[in-house]
């Protein structure tokens, strides 16, 4: 037998778990199962939590909407008609407006609550916003919501609860305005006034802050409401009246000018200078004025058959009024000349010259027969040719003939260039019917032709009334190049002076001089930098303008000009280019600037600050200067000269103990820790110490 199939025919013996592998495996998946537990339940708390915070705070926004809308909060859902998904977390969630929760020691109206289906907690939203856990469970804070049960914290103003602590005067956001105090001096809330101790008084707040007190007529005070009031004396002329709503009235002709009044002369005579109102008289005021007026129509000066307007007599009649005045034998409210009354307001008749319409069919100021025009302005049929002119009938002239050649053509219209007859006789060289200037027949009727003055249409390009060549018009009325100078205006040119000065009122390109175009025109103009703008310094009539420091130009006066003023830089703000001895301190270059170059005072020839060692002697302060600071040569470092008696041992001049004693010690000393020039072991043993064997004493 094949082995191979006799492996096959016995299968494999599997090895069973011990007890052991088998109560380890078990023991490793408890464990991986109580870790992961408590996450788990963790887990699906947060999520049940956050749905039941979600769905609340949507209620309380509905709550708050239908407050706005309502002025009540809703006690059902119903009522806010909001739909809310059903949930496996928490109940139905409610709403009312009446049940409270309390939280501290504070009770309120909850507006939402949802109880979770484990009933291990409520959570509720109540006015201030905020969601709070009404079960006593430990496990409703930890998930981050306020207890209901410990005392209140510190209140908010501002956060929508009148909590404890919380009035209506410290806090009016939470618990609503306060009621108004009338009397306190403050407007408060509906009162429209509040004068404190005042109220009650004439012209101050009423008692019950609604309103002003009512003013007091003829205490002297005008308050409220008055006009006036001057107490006793009410009523009486040019005084407060007696309901202080206005001045009394004066008392014409009491000889007195009161107000209101613009004279008075004791009497009420109405055709004096003063008139019966103590108004003075005056042209208008509807009474004639003896002496000086011839009429007086008051507000009716002026118009048509009515004084005029210096009452000096009537004004004339206005024809087209539609009132028949002086002189008019008709008015029909117009100015038409052809109806039956005329323009002037006469009656329209024949032989007026005017055509009346409808009943006349001509007019020639005439009632004669025989004329073309009837004595009843009919018209008469014209014979042309009679020796008559008939104008009626449209005649021109009438010579007495039917020639078509003369003066006065066969229609008797007076002969005319452009009638299409050549007139016999006359200067007509043509005659084609028309008035056309630029055709073969000129509008005087002469034939066209070349230097006659006119451009012939599709001919001539130019006719300059001549046929020279070489004047920019050629012998064949032809352009010819301009030529600027020869004394003719041509294409392209303004005017032709006969000349190509520059400078004069015709350029040398022969166009007009004008401001603006860059070149200075003798005797007219001071500058000309090739525009028309003023504040430039070449004003727009190019006169020169003063300069203006300042302004990036260098104009006349200036050295410079950087665009500003300032005094400090390079160029001073009055464009100068800046210098030492200018009296300005030139910033980053000069310490100093006392308006001279004189080396030997404070201020150097450099602008520098005088000092000691810089080689120049001050005048009046140095007695030297030898442009060093050592003090032991012939010129201190104080620049004085070097004195025997000055406390200064100077070597480099020669002072030493034979020559000057009272500076220079036998062994001086300076005690300064070296063993200086001249000093030795000898005289300072303080700084020469030092003593080497075989050698001597430093200083010895």
């Amino acid at each position: 037998m094949n082995p191979m199939n006799s492996r096959s025919l016995h299968p494999r013996k599997i090895r069973a778990f011990t007890l052991v592998e088998v109560i380890s495996v078990v023991i490793i998946a408890s464990g991986i199962a109580g870790l992961a537990t408590p996450k788990f339940i963790a887990q699906y708390k947060q999520v049940k939590n956050q749905e039941a915070s979600s769905t609340l705070l949507t209620l309380f926004d509905a709550q708050q909407d239908y407050k706005r809308r309502t002025g009540n909060f809703a006690n059902s859902i119903t009522s806010l008609g909001v739909e809310i998904q059903p949930s496996k977390h928490f109940n139905t969630p409610v709403v009312n407006n009446t049940t409270t929760i309390t939280h501290g020691t504070v009770t309120e109206v909850y507006l939402a609550k949802v109880t979770t289906k484990d009933n291990s907690y409520d959570l509720s939203i109540v006015q201030d916003g905020k969601i709070y856990c009404t079960s006593t469970t430990s496990s409703c804070t930890k998930m981050g919501y306020l207890d209901a049960s410990p005392p209140p914290t510190t209140p908010v103003c501002g956060d929508r609860s009148c909590e404890v602590g919380e009035t209506c005067t410290s806090c009016a956001a939470d618990c609503g305005s306060c009621a108004p105090v009338c009397g306190n001096g403050a407007k408060e809330g509906s009162e429209q006034c509040d004068d404190g101790a005042s109220n009650g008084q004439p012209n101050k707040c009423n008692s019950t802050c609604s309103g002003t007190t009512l003013s007091v007529c003829g205490n002297g005070s005008v308050e409220a409401g008055e006009n006036c009031d001057d107490g006793a004396s009410n009523g009486q002329p040019t005084k407060c009246n007696p309901s202080c709503s206005g001045i009394t009235a004066a008392i014409c002709g009491n000889a007195v000018v009161e107000a209101g009044e613009q004279c008075d002369d004791g009497n009420v005579v109405t055709t004096d200078s003063c008139t019966s109102s103590c108004k003075t008289a005056i042209c208008g005021d509807g009474s004639i004025k003896s002496g000086v007026e011839q009429c007086d129509d008051g507000a009716l000066n002026g118009q048509p058959n009515r004084c005029n307007a210096s009452c000096s007599g009537t004004t004339s009649a206005v024809c087209g009024n539609s009132i028949i005045e002086t002189g008019e034998q008709c008015d029909d409210g117009n100015t038409v000349n052809t109806d039956a009354c005329t323009s002037s307001c006469q009656n329209a008749r024949c032989g007026d010259g005017v055509i009346r319409a409808g009943s006349e069919q001509c007019e020639d100021g005439n009632t004669t027969n025989g004329d073309g025009c009837s004595s009843t302005c009919q018209t008469e049929p014209a014979a042309c040719g009679n020796g008559r002119l008939e104008t009626i009938a449209g005649e021109q002239c009438d010579d007495g003939n039917r020639v078509d050649g003369d003066a006065c053509t066969n229609a008797c219209q007076s002969a005319r260039c452009g009638d299409g007859v050549i007139r016999t006789g006359s200067t007509e060289q043509c005659d084609d019917g028309n008035t056309v200037n630029t055709d073969a027949c000129t509008n005087a009727c002469q034939s066209a032709r070349c230097g006659d003055g006119i451009i012939r249409a599709g001919s001539e390009q130019c006719d300059d009334g001549n046929t020279t060549n070489g004047d920019s018009c050629s012998s064949t009325c032809q352009n010819e190049p301009a030529v600027c100078g020869n004394s003719r205006v041509e294409v392209g040119e303004q005017c032709d002076d006969g000349n190509t000065v520059n400078t004069d009122a015709c350029t040398s390109s022969c166009q007009t001089a004008r401001c603006g175009d860059g070149i200075i025109r003798a005797g007219s103009e001071q500058c000309d930098d090739g525009n028309a703008t003023s504040g430039d310094g070449c004003s727009s009539s190019c006169a020169i303008e003063p300069p203006v420091c300042g302004n990036s130009r260098v104009e006349a006066g200036e050295q410079c000009d950087d665009g500003n003023t300032v005094a400090t830089d390079a160029c001073t703000g009055l464009c100068q280019t800046a210098r030492c001895g200018d009296s300005v301190v030139r910033t980053g270059s000069e310490e100093c600037d006392d308006g001279n170059t004189v080396d030997t005072d404070s201020c150097t020839a450099s602008c520098h600050n005088a000092r000691c060692g810089d080689g120049i002697v001050q005048s009046g302060s140095e007695q030297c200067d030898d442009a060093n600071t050592i003090n032991t040569d012939s010129c201190t470092n104080s620049c004085r000269n070097v004195l025997c008696g000055d406390g200064l041992c100077s070597e480099l001049s020669g002072e030493t103990f034979i020559t000057c004693n009272q500076d220079c010690p036998l062994f001086p000393c300076n005690h300064n820790g070296r063993c200086d020039n001249g000093e030795g072991w000898l005289g300072c043993p303080d700084d020469c110490t030092t003593v080497t064997c075989g050698q001597p004493p430093p200083g010895y």
